[in-house]
């Protein structure tokens, strides 16, 4: 409903995760519950993306996830086109989005995120490794 009386949007990955996940990322004692790339964090996001998609609203992501490069395939599979990142790590998210089929991660994506496994990191890591050969 509140996303229906903006102008757009814009996701914190940082703040969001640390919150949903009740632990800081910063905090040794609890950084082994920070896995942003689980399923559930994959259908919370793709979530937000449909629903502004849907509404017409623009939604944009913030935060270190987008200039990671598994982070990146995860929020393309999400269905989120806008990022913010460092300047220094757009050459290299870039260059790996050059090389992606978009259709085929956001299939490959949305199954992850209905998967019943703890993370799916790795399985999003094979996707980059797919795509550079």
């Amino acid at each position: 409903r509140a996303l229906a009386l903006v102008d757009f949007a814009s996701v914190g990955t940082n703040d969001l995760f640390q919150f949903l996940n009740a632990a800081d990322r910063n905090n040794p004692r609890t950084d082994t519950r920070f896995e942003i790339l689980k399923p559930p964090n994959l259908r919370l996001l793709s979530t937000i993306a449909e629903t502004a998609s849907r509404l017409g609203k623009p939604v944009s992501v913030c935060g270190e996830l987008a200039s990671t490069p598994a982070g990146m395939v995860a929020l393309l599979g999400c269905g989120f086109r806008i990022f913010s990142m460092s300047t220094a790590r757009i050459p290299e998210i870039k260059s790996i989005i050059r090389t992606l089929d978009i259709g085929d991660i956001q299939t490959v994506i949305q199954s992850l995120a209905e998967s019943t496994t703890g993370s799916v990191r790795e399985e999003i890591l094979d996707l980059l490794h797919q795509a550079e050969d």
